[in-house]
């Protein structure tokens, strides 16, 4: 007996240790040897593309090295969809059709590109394979290509509209019958599709259920609906937008002092419309009213603004602090405006010391002897506080240290405690300037003074224009509009630097002021915001046209790049 069970041990001893190295579960490639920059691909697959009268069940895949079986998977879809399952042997992958195919239909299998080998390298473009229960396969073809910072992964989704009202598709609640994935140079396709009228999007579909969710989901709308015939391939340029926000503000607490208010809001608040006129403080009864002295941001937090008031509030009474309705009342830093339901609050206050701490500067334009400053610049300096603003503008000195002449400057608040300088002329070029700033005459609303004799001084020399190069070129739109007004854009390498014109009519375009560095040109048709208009997906608005320039410029010091180039078309 003792025999036969040694046997029994030494017969499953390599299955145990075959198993805890993992080996058995999930075949590993060989280590070794240099790093894997290649990526995977499908090399061998079944049914061939463009198979006709297919009755089968499974789709076979065969990869050209080991992969994320997971993120596979996740990565697969079939249009129309139909419900998949998945069995793997090494590194071929068997997908079965769970459903029943449609009896005379073209289908379109596609491997997305969001997954990856296991050294983390992902495919360059989705893999598609086309077949069709049919003696017919459709041929149809729509190309494209997305615009985006990082394209890889983003869905474009493809709804068929002909017989059917269109303003009623709501991608929120209708999948789309054809979807792809967008590869890592932005390009997409759609193959064996029929003739027809289409509605495109371009979705990044974060919880990959196949809709769109307003507030999760990044997306791009099509330049107008695609009409497919047989004997064309549509071209169409998708630019992808930012996640759209559209949840209102709200004002859901009051901590009050007798004098201090703190308004908390569920948003950041744009500082722009940071007005005591938009506020107001009166008893539960509507009877007193009392004025509002002071507002400001908190400095250290976007949602809250601090509210003085001009005599105290006693501890007793019930108070109401309202936001005034209207164009100019307050929004968040995404536009969204306050709405009535939301921009009142019932509270009341606490005893307190009166405010007399001295205001302190939190922020400057920039560090002293700072060099490059750009000529066309705009300088803040933000309080921790409410200040008087005619003390700050008396003791604030804007000098041209190369002239010794005052720079003309207009001075903006955004409340009462940030400051915008704003020169009424572009800086001279390669020169220094000096702001100067007598802290100590400066008084805080609550009437704090900062300590005597404390001056601040920012100096500060403006870029040399004399290192600029240029860029002179041509815009062209081959719609053949004329009558448009188009937004012609440089940017930089970097997405830090980006200067911008405006052309009423295609042709000839100039930037005569470029700092040296690489660049690319983008163009979009202007709706009357200057900023470009990415559409809407429900009720559908297309996206403004746009085009983006393939050839990267250099631009040199002293040097005027000529022949640039860049077309816009529908």
């Amino acid at each position: 007996m003792k025999f036969i069970r040694y046997r029994i041990i030494y017969a499953i001893l390599p299955l145990i240790i075959c198993c805890l190295l993992g080996s058995c579960a999930n075949s590993q490639p060989p280590s070794g040897g240099p790093p894997d920059k290649e990526p995977p691909e499908v090399n061998e697959f079944s049914p061939q593309n463009g198979t006709l009268n297919f009755h089968d069940e499974t789709i076979t895949l065969h990869f050209t090295e080991y992969v994320n079986k997971s993120r596979v998977s996740e990565n697969i879809f079939i249009s129309p969809n139909k419900r998949l399952e998945y069995s793997w042997s090494g590194r071929e992958l068997e997908v079965t059709i769970a459903e029943p195919l449609d009896s005379n239909t073209t289908y379109s299998f596609t491997l997305g590109t969001e997954y990856a080998d296991l050294a983390g390298n992902k495919p360059t473009q989705a893999f598609t394979v086309i077949f069709s229960t049919g003696s017919h396969l459709d041929s149809g073809i729509i190309r494209g290509k997305l615009t985006a910072d990082a394209p890889s992964g983003v869905y474009v989704f493809l709804y068929p509209i002909t017989g059917i009202n269109p303003d009623t598709l709501n991608p929120a609640h209708t999948k789309p019958k054809y979807r792809t994935q967008v590869g890592t140079n932005g390009a997409f396709e759609f193959r064996a599709l029929p003739e027809g009228r289409y509605r495109m999007f371009a979705i990044k579909d974060e919880y990959k259920d196949e809709l769109y969710d307003i507030s999760l989901d990044a997306y791009g709308t099509a330049e107008d609906d695609i009409t497919l015939r047989q004997d064309s391939i549509p071209t169409v340029n998708i630019r992808l937008g930012e996640i759209r926000d559209v949840i209102t503000p709200q004002l859901f607490d009051v901590r009050a002092s007798r004098t201090l208010l703190e308004a908390q809001f569920s948003k950041n608040i744009d500082t722009n419309f940071i007005m005591r006129e938009n506020f107001s403080v009166r008893d539960s009864a509507s009877t007193k009213i009392i004025p509002v002295k002071s507002v400001w941001i908190h400095p250290k937090n976007g949602k809250s603004v601090m509210i003085q008031t001009s005599t105290p509030l006693d501890t007793v009474t019930h108070w109401r602090l309202s936001v005034r309705l209207g164009d100019s009342t307050i929004r968040d830093i995404a536009g969204n405006k306050i709405v009535d339901s939301a921009s009142s609050r019932i509270f009341t206050a606490t005893s307190d010391v009166t405010d007399t701490l001295p205001p302190i500067i939190l922020q400057f334009p920039f560090a002293d002897s700072s060099k490059g400053v750009a000529l066309s610049s705009a300088f803040d300096f933000v309080f921790d506080r409410a200040v008087v603003q005619d003390d700050v503008e008396r003791n604030l000195v804007f000098t041209n240290v190369s002239t010794n002449k005052t720079v003309v400057a207009d001075y903006r608040w955004r409340g009462d405690n940030i400051l915008r300088i704003q020169p009424e002329q572009r800086l001279e070029s390669d020169s220094w300037y000096e702001l100067k700033l007598n802290i100590g005459a400066i008084h805080s609303i609550g009437g704090g003074k900062a300590a005597k004799d404390s001056v601040k001084l920012i100096r500060f020399k403006s870029f040399d224009s004399r290192t600029f190069g240029g860029i002179k070129g041509v815009l062209t739109d081959s719609s053949g509009s004329d009558k448009e007004r188009y937004v012609v854009t440089l940017v930089s390498k970097d997405k830090k630097t980006r200067l911008t014109q405006v052309l009423t009519s295609a042709g000839a375009f100039e930037f005569a002021e470029v700092q040296p560095g690489i660049y690319t040109l983008e163009v979009f048709v202007d709706n009357g915001t200057g900023k470009y208009d990415v559409g809407a997906v429900y009720p559908f608005r297309p996206a403004a046209r746009f085009g983006v320039g393939t050839t990267e410029i250099t631009v040199r010091s002293r040097w005027t790049v000529e022949g640039a180039k860049i077309d816009i078309g529908k």
